[in-house]
């Protein structure tokens, strides 16, 4: 008999295996279930397709996700990626440091933090759902602020780093790049009203087809390739100039015209 003790002895012990395996293991640890109440967000960077926000200086922005970059709506403007990268970290990362919980006795008025109206509000979006945070007072003593999260009744005690990234003008979200080259040109023309060039890629290497045949200096295209794409804009003069006022900017015709071409395969 004693090899049936020694059969139920296993099965129990493989049993209590897979259980610590599917359901012990997959827990959050002790650390992580104390910080879940401290989270303020919690939806993955990656998943978000709209950034959308109010604050003092920015007034109402909306950031949509387009492609691989991000377009300020409604107007289309090119937004900043790397800002709304930056943005998208910071918001995945704000941890109260500590609760405000009202108790029975002294229940929380949102408007003693500055929470009603609120100072500032930031709304994540993605397909499956959204995710707020209003943003109140600057606490008395460090560099925080008051912040509610709509379904929650405590206040948070949040740093102010993300308040300040959003509490910036307009303009501040839009690209500051004059050109992003989302892709390796395969020709590309450049024209001044006394000359004309046209330059193709032949694998690594560049080579002139107008206005006459011949080798290109690849390290001399690439170095200008780089300048270009270096190129900021210091500011917008108009984001939408009559057909008349380009003369007067030197544009009609223009200095200079470069135009870059993708491979016919993309």
């Amino acid at each position: 008999m004693r090899w049936k003790t020694t059969l139920v002895l296993l099965l129990a012990t493989l049993g209590l295996g897979t259980y610590v395996s599917r359901v012990e293991l997959r827990q959050p640890t002790r650390e992580a279930r104390e910080r879940q109440p401290l989270q303020v967000f919690n939806v993955s960077p990656e998943a978000v397709n709209r950034i959308a926000f109010a604050s003092p200086k920015a007034g109402p922005v909306t950031l949509r996700r387009a492609g691989s970059g991000w377009v300020l709506d409604p107007e289309g403007y090119r937004a900043d990626p790397d800002l709304a990268d930056r943005l998208l970290r910071e918001a995945s990362h704000v941890t109260a440091s500590r609760l405000l919980s009202a108790s029975g006795d002294a229940p929380l008025n949102p408007s003693a933090y500055g929470l009603q109206p609120p100072a500032a509000t930031l709304t994540l979006t993605t397909d499956r759902e959204s995710a707020e945070v209003r943003f109140g007072e600057a606490t008395a003593v460090g560099s925080s602020r008051y912040a509610m999260v709509p379904g929650r009744e405590e206040i948070f005690v949040v740093p102010a780093a993300l308040f300040e990234q959003l509490n910036e003008p307009r303009d501040y979200f839009r690209d500051p790049a004059l050109m992003r080259l989302e892709f390796l040109p395969e020709q590309f023309f450049l024209r001044t009203p006394s000359t004309a060039l046209a330059i193709s890629r032949r694998g690594i290497d560049w080579v002139m087809t107008q206005p006459v045949a011949g080798a290109a200096d690849t390290t001399e295209i690439n170095r200008a390739f780089r300048r270009v794409e270096a190129l900021q804009i210091q500011r917008v003069v108009d984001d939408a100039p009559a057909v008349e006022q380009r003369a007067a900017w030197g544009l009609d015709p223009p200095v200079l015209e470069l135009s870059f071409f993708p491979p016919e395969n993309l």
